[in-house]
């Protein structure tokens, strides 16, 4: 088949190698560069301002799909108990940042490594505080749980591949009265599904 290898370093930008035709015979004398690297440190704030320990922080390539979906383009870490982070070993280009924790999200926020390839005092605020709460039931009304419910950006929306391509499809599994409650909601339209299993990026019902 056909193959890339990839390649990261703490340090230095993540590397691809060229395409790979991989037959009856040995591919040998692969190299794979990497450049200069970036880092982005900073601190993560509640929607009241005080520090949000734990919170979630993700980056990824500022355009949807630049470069595809590989691990080494979209990062995740965990900030400290004083909300402070720090990623390194990024790529210079324009990235997009987002953070998330139990309570509340943040905007998306466009940071351009290229221009300023260290950036040591991001502050990313979670002042998304949208809430999507309900049941699901069954065809009789009875609530129904254990049931994986997910909520995913309406896919024809602005700037809703941005949003799936950083946060993700948001799933949760509904408790024992077959409740579920979305929080950090950013402003939007969103669609739901209820499934027995992990569900994929398909059309769903448009909630507000």
């Amino acid at each position: 088949g056909t193959y890339r290898l990839e390649a990261r370093h703490k340090k230095h930008a993540p590397g691809v190698s060229e395409q790979l035709k991989v037959g009856n015979s040995p591919v040998t004398g692969v190299r794979i560069p990497l450049k200069a690297g970036a880092s982005l440190a900073g601190k993560v704030l509640a929607a009241n301002g005080v520090a949000a320990p734990w919170a979630t922080v993700r980056v990824g390539p500022d355009e949807p799909g630049q470069g595809g979906r590989s691990r080494s383009r979209y990062r995740k870490v965990t900030a400290d108990r004083a909300g402070a982070f720090e990623v390194a070993g990024l790529a210079r280009e324009k990235v997009s940042v987002a953070a998330s924790s139990a309570d509340g999200s943040s905007k998306i926020m466009t940071v351009d490594l290229a221009a300023k390839p260290q950036v040591k005092d991001l502050l990313i605020k979670l002042d998304q505080t949208g809430i999507i709460a309900g049941e699901v039931v069954d065809g009789a009304g009875s609530p129904v749980a254990e049931v994986q419910v997910t909520a995913l950006p309406d896919i024809f929306a602005k700037g809703a591949l941005k949003q799936l391509f950083m946060r993700g499809l948001g799933g949760q599994l509904t408790d024992g009265g077959g409740r579920f409650e979305f929080k950090g909601v950013p402003e939007g339209t969103y669609r739901l599904r209820a499934s027995r299993t992990r569900v994929s990026a398909r059309l769903y019902r448009l909630t507000k």
